[in-house]
């Protein structure tokens, strides 16, 4: 009898070892793997949407497709944010991380599981069409094994077409770089001259107060493409409370997008318009706007108070070139 409890108690003993050997190895394991990681998003897609504002906006719920890693991620890891999303005017995208350093420093193409991706979402009417993944180290290779993407840039509209640009460097030496454009249609790269040097806005339509603050619930992400509202302050919103765009917002993963490329000349009116939608109806947008002499029908500078003073002053195809949006 004495015999039979002291093994038992040997037993538990064992166990407990082993049970404590198996989870430290199964931390160690798990912190030496994700830990190699400074730089990751996980993979998510859109899995419901709105298109709003006459095609100007679009409100999307992200869900994630890599949720397990993602936890691990957290647990295990230890990583810097990343801006994740790039918008234009027929696009959405979403890069998808998992590399042991920034891009620019990296000496070779990921492996072992690590990636640089794009998730791609064509706007087509008010549809949002999801496309293939892209590789974006192997984009880059079939333009110039030697080199590698080393950045994202914005979305430009180009004769027509999307282009996002992508700074790519020498595998060999990281300060040799250079301005490329992926061609959003067929996902080709591209030199661009004119874009490449003339990628900052000089001169734009300015407005005297900010859409972006506490007291009307909206956060910004990324400036003129991507903005967030507090749930807190949805009933100030244009929204039915039975609308889908509503019951969206309340959701969490929940991002507003305008849909604009960089260059867009209607920058402005569409940010107008979508922003409209989530302050109050007695909030004029387009108050003391002002509309520099460069852009002006009349090379006139302008200060309106309605869209109606801003359409009849505004010259489109004058910013169109201005941007280069056409030559």
């Amino acid at each position: 009898m004495k015999w039979s409890k002291t093994k038992s108690l040997i037993t538990l003993v064992v166990l407990a070892g082993l049970s404590l050997l198996s989870w430290t190895l199964y931390r160690y394991y798990n912190e030496q793997y994700y830990g190699q990681y400074s730089q990751y998003t996980g993979k998510a897609e859109i899995d419901d949407y709105e298109i709003i504002a006459d095609g100007a906006g679009a409100i999307v719920h992200w869900t994630s497709t890599t949720p397990d890693e993602d936890k691990k991620m957290e647990e295990f890891g230890s990583y810097g944010f990343v801006q994740n999303t790039r918008v234009g005017s027929r696009y959405i995208l979403r890069q998808n991380m998992k590399l042991k350093d920034t891009p620019y420093y990296l000496q070779e193409r990921p492996i072992d599981g690590a990636y640089w991706t794009l998730s791609i979402y064509q706007v087509k009417g008010m549809k949002l069409e999801e496309e293939t993944e892209l590789d974006l180290y192997k984009v880059v290779e079939d333009y110039n094994v030697d080199y590698i993407p080393a950045e994202l840039g914005y979305i430009y509209t180009w004769k027509g077409q999307e282009y996002l640009k992508i700074q790519i460097r020498d595998l060999k030496n990281y300060q040799n770089t250079k301005p490329l454009f992926l061609n959003l249609r067929n996902k080709k790269i591209e030199e661009n001259e004119i874009l490449a040097h003339d990628f900052n806005r000089k001169l734009g339509v300015t407005i005297s107060t900010s859409w972006d603050d506490k007291a009307n619930g909206i956060k910004t992400v990324s400036v003129g493409g991507e903005f967030s509202i507090d749930k807190a302050f949805l009933e100030q919103t244009q929204f039915e409370k039975s609308s889908k765009p509503h019951k969206l917002l309340e959701k969490g993963n929940t991002t507003v997008f305008i849909l604009n490329s960089k260059n867009s000349a209607v920058q402005f009116e569409r940010e107008a318009t979508v922003y409209s939608l989530f302050m109050p109806a007695t909030v004029n947008v387009y108050e003391a706007v002002t509309i520099p002499s460069e852009l002006s029908i009349d090379s006139q500078k302008h200060i309106v108070n309605s869209k109606e003073e801003f359409d009849r002053y505004y010259d489109i195809e004058k910013a169109k070139k201005l941007y280069h949006e056409t030559d």
